[in-house]
């Protein structure tokens, strides 16, 4: 698909990118699954710039891409980040990004969808004709 070479890189953003992908493939996501990738998204920024380190608050989110965190731990992560201005700003803007993340990803999948059935098509005419 169009994300497979970007998806197998493996780096923060690819792995939070991972876990968007899968939640937008089965349905609309939830608010609560939509406020874990932007917590993700918000701590792979965080990683880029050394000398700011991730709340405590937020350590459940760090090397963990499984979707089995406690509610209570996503609260407490967004109330650490509310507290630094910049860390609020990048998990805000990352919590807007989200549906239109998801649109593309829809989309994407859809034209993969598309170049599959086209060249089945073609392969079966191409059956044919021999």
């Amino acid at each position: 698909g169009a994300f497979d070479g970007y998806m197998r890189k493996n780096d923060c953003f690819q792995d939070a990118a991972r876990h968007a992908q899968s939640r937008c493939e089965v349905s609309h996501m939830s608010e609560d699954e939509r406020i874990q990738v932007a917590i993700r998204l918000t701590l792979c920024e965080l990683a880029t710039a050394r000398h700011h380190t991730p709340p405590l608050e937020c350590s459940p989110f760090v090397n963990n891409v499984g979707p089995h965190i406690p509610h209570l731990a996503v609260g407490d992560c967004v109330d650490a980040l509310s507290r630094s201005a910049q860390f609020w700003s990048s998990y805000s803007g990352y919590l807007r990004e989200i549906p239109q993340l998801c649109f593309a990803f829809r989309r994407w999948m859809e034209i993969d969808t598309a170049k599959d059935i086209y060249r089945n098509i073609t392969l079966e005419k191409l059956a044919l004709i021999r």
